[in-house]
């Protein structure tokens, strides 16, 4: 929405050429282009992972569960 209005860059590699030539206070806030993606990254894999772990989990030990079942010589002569 914004990049018609302002000509935003939502892109950092496209950010930064254009802040080096530019020089000045450009490069000084060329920071935040690398920064904010970064954070708001981490922060997204670390709520995934809070929200999904048990999940994840739960998953994980019932493949594991019938992985056993099916290696068990017990549960083959039955």
């Amino acid at each position: 929405m914004s990049i018609p209005v302002t000509n935003t860059s939502v892109n950092p590699a496209r950010s930064t050429g254009p802040a080096l030539f530019a020089g000045g206070a450009y490069v000084v806030e060329l920071w935040l282009f690398w920064a904010a993606p970064i954070i708001g990254a981490i922060i997204a894999g670390l709520l995934a992972r809070r929200i999904y772990e048990r999940e994840a989990l739960i998953q994980t030990i019932v493949v594991e569960e019938s992985r056993v079942a099916s290696r068990d010589p017990a549960s083959r002569e039955a």
